[in-house]
């Protein structure tokens, strides 16, 4: 082992954090003189910096090593630029030379798998051949699972060394490929935002808990927390420790944990273990093409199916992935995880509190208090949850960033594709492929957050309801509303994703209107007396579609939390698109591997199922949306043509309950002025099947509303399983425009 050793994360190419006064820590022979010398260079291809700045040698200090040979300095603060920096650790004949620094903005990025998602695996990929431009984004990579060679089992101890490490310049786009896409995308926008240098510790590790994260002594002082890891059958002590087998029930009294400091001192408890063989010699400035390890990270884990991995006992993550960084000078944190944990909101809650907590005692902000970015959850069918579980767990992380000691800010991703690389891992839908616009959000809000000025310091949400008759006025964040600035997403007219409801607490859609750009009106025609509203609560919301000025989506919220009956999404009832991305049905474990045609896709949400037609989307615009759809059909007068709508797909979350509604409306234009004729057709969860008396479309060009009241349907309207409609034309040949089918509510009279 070398007699001379610096922390984990000093290395060539690093990145320090500009304005404070670092750490520089190691371990040197006992009792031994330390000396550090910083010297500063002008950058290449650059325009000097002031005048006034001083090149050469811009820090001198000595120090002695204590008894276990460790030492300590603080290097003076630095101003971001593009000049370099070259650190010098002497210590008898011993020398550690850490060239190519630069001083700019750090930040951690952890998280489980959306945040360990690689460029090449995402749309961020389209960003590598921009690399060239990229010389001064830094990353800190290590090995995916926190392990190694060296260290092939995770220890019930902190680690002084995070396993594989080392510094990874934005210019290497080999290497680039398997960095972090969230990570990349975010320091690349943040570099060209700020024009000074970014650093980015990748430590993200899939397939992770957040208990993971936890240091052991937080586990077992918090009850709560150490009950739920046990109820998931995760928790390990130091007997049963990386032992598949769960914990044996013990007799004996357990013995009180002896009180420990927060955290051991930055490396000791790990480099007198013998595991801390930091690199003893200088690394070249241009890295070599690294040998990326390929870890066992299992990619085919199914969340919440509580498989027992090493990697998600109590600490693991902690001892691997958090330790070796104690003491490190960040700007802040970048988190986006939750995917194991998302059945246990109020649990993540606390445990969230505690996270932040120790990132607070880990790292040293860099103006006295972190910054924190988080994200919320893609859209996904998790097993076991209903149509508002993920909804529920993204309200909790608003929740959480306004609590947590830190200036935390919340970004929504619910309006980005789901869509996903075909692979051949069972949960590849997990991950989307839409990670370059995750990383430009958090970079907006991480200039928010860091300058203040009109930039956002969190997606847009509300600040003030007010109740004016019978529709609900809505005041959003100021950056949201700059300049007139809240909008619709791009090519869309009509403002969607509200519901609204009255004392039976049950929600129905709402109409919404921006008003001049800053507020937002909201009302139900029926509905004199509104108690409640919501907007985008579901776990799939993909209709919603209301941007802030940064174009950033407004959060997903209720204005209460009393028992409701929430509106679960009906993507095909505004006739506005064909396709959209669902599950047809949800993923299960009871073969050893499902069909690939059963997994998650874009799937038709109206198609012909019978007789002889075609669908498309309309250029023109007659009714509730972007678009129409338009059924040209032909032999109609022979065989009905028989259009339906997706209401069984998993991601739907059938059946489709229709009791609350006075019947079902269909908007139609007819644009071949020939008489013609439909029928609805239901069926319910008992296999009943309803058809109607045919309903005559008059030969007129208009659109004409076809109702079909509560009472005359004849199925368990609580529990549809199948929404048709039946044409017939006695011309045979023709088309119809298929506008909206509406589900008329009113109140019932006290």
């Amino acid at each position: 082992m070398p007699a001379l050793r610096l922390a984990t994360v000093f290395g060539t190419g690093m990145v320090l954090q500009q304005k404070t006064a670092a750490r520089l820590f190691g371990f040197a022979k006992s009792d031994m003189q330390v000396t550090v010398e910083l010297e500063r260079f002008p950058a290449e291809n650059r325009q000097a910096s002031e005048s006034q700045t001083q090149y050469g040698i811009i820090f001198f200090e000595e120090e002695r090593a204590d008894r276990d040979g460790y030492f300590e300095f603080r290097l003076p603060p630095l101003k971001a630029s593009y000049d370099s920096y070259r650190l010098t650790v002497r210590s008898g004949v011993d020398a550690v030379i850490v060239d190519d620094i630069l001083a700019g903005e750090v930040w951690y990025a952890a998280g489980q798998d959306n945040m360990s998602q690689t460029v090449r695996m995402s749309d961020a990929e389209e960003l590598l051949p921009d690399c060239v431009n990229l010389g001064s984004i830094r990353f800190f990579q290590m090995n995916l699972d926190g392990l190694s060679d060296k260290v092939p089992e995770y220890s019930y101890m902190p680690l002084g060394e995070a396993q594989g490490g080392e510094w990874q310049r934005g210019d290497q786009s080999y290497l680039m490929e398997e960095i972090s896409a969230i990570a990349f995308s975010f320091a690349r926008e943040l570099h060209y935002e700020l024009d000074i240098p970014v650093g980015v510790i990748n430590a993200a590790c899939p397939g992770t808990y957040i208990h993971a994260w936890l240091p052991r002594e937080i586990i077992e002082t918090d009850p709560i927390i150490k009950n739920h890891v046990r109820e998931v059958r995760l928790y390990r002590d130091r007997e049963g420790w990386n032992n598949a087998e769960i914990e044996s029930p013990r007799v004996e009294k357990e013995k009180a944990p002896r009180p420990l400091s927060p955290f051991p001192r930055p490396q000791i408890v790990a480099i007198m273990d013998g595991r801390r063989p930091d690199l003893p010699a200088t690394v070249p400035v241009v890295i070599p093409r690294a040998s990326i390890r390929k870890s066992s990270v299992a990619q085919d884990i199914v969340p919440l199916e509580r498989v027992f991995l090493p990697r998600n006992q109590p600490a693991a993550i902690f001892n691997h992935k958090v330790a070796p960084f104690v003491g490190l000078s960040i700007r802040g944190i970048l988190w986006m995880q939750g995917e194991n944990d998302v059945d246990s909101p109020e649990y993540y809650l606390r445990a969230f509190g505690h996270l932040i907590d120790m990132f607070n005692e880990m790292f040293e902000s860099a103006d006295g208090e972190l910054d924190l970015i988080v994200s919320q959850l893609p859209p996904y069918l998790y097993r076991g949850l209903n149509a508002f579980g993920l909804a529920v767990f993204n309200e909790m992380l608003a929740r959480a960033c306004r609590r947590v000691p830190a200036r935390a800010g919340l970004i929504t991703v619910y309006d980005l594709s789901p869509a996903y690389l075909d692979q051949d891992y069972y949960c590849a839908a997990l991950t989307p492929y839409a990670k370059l616009e995750i990383g430009r959000r958090m970079s907006v809000v991480a200039r928010g957050l860091t300058d203040g000025g009109d930039l956002p310091v969190s997606a847009p949400q509300p600040i003030a309801m007010e109740r004016i008759g019978n529709k609900w006025m809505i005041d959003l964040s100021p950056s949201a509303v700059k300049g007139h600035g809240l909008q619709l997403r791009q090519g869309e007219n009509i403002l969607k994703g509200f519901a609204v409801c009255d004392a039976s607490r049950v929600f129905v859609k709402a109409e919404a209107r921006i008003l001049y750009g800053v507020r937002v009106l909201v009302w139900h025609d029926q509905i004199e007396d509104p108690v409640s509203l919501t907007y985008a609560f579901s776990a799939f919301n993909s209709e919603a579609n209301l941007y802030g000025a940064d174009g950033i989506p407004v959060l997903p919220f209720r204005f209460d939390l009393e028992p409701s009956a929430y509106l679960a999404p009906m993507a095909w009832a505004d006739c506005d698109r064909l396709t959209e991305f669902s599950w047809t049905q949800a993923l299960l474990r009871d073969s050893l591997r499902s069909k690939k045609k059963t997994w998650p896709g874009q799937n038709q949400l109206w198609e012909v199922t019978g007789g002889g037609g075609k669908l498309e989307l309309t250029g023109e615009i007659h009714g509730y949306g972007s678009a129409d759809i338009r059924l040209d059909y032909w032999n109609a007068d022979e065989r009905p043509v028989v259009i339906e709508a997706a209401v069984s797909h998993a991601s739907a979350y059938p059946p489709l309950d229709l009791s609350v509604y006075t019947g079902i409306e269909l908007t139609v234009l007819n644009p071949d002025h020939q008489r013609k004729t439909v029928q609805l057709l239901l069926e319910d969860t008992n296999g009943v099947f309803f058809e109607s008396q045919p309903a005559v479309i008059e030969d007129a060009f208009r659109q004409q509303i076809l109702v079909w009241s509560a009472e005359s349907l004849a199925v368990d309207t609580s529990r549809v399983t199948r929404l048709a409609f039946r044409l017939m034309d006695p011309g045979g040949k023709g088309s119809l425009i298929f506008i909206r089918v509406n589900f008329p509510y009113r109140p019932e009279e006290e």
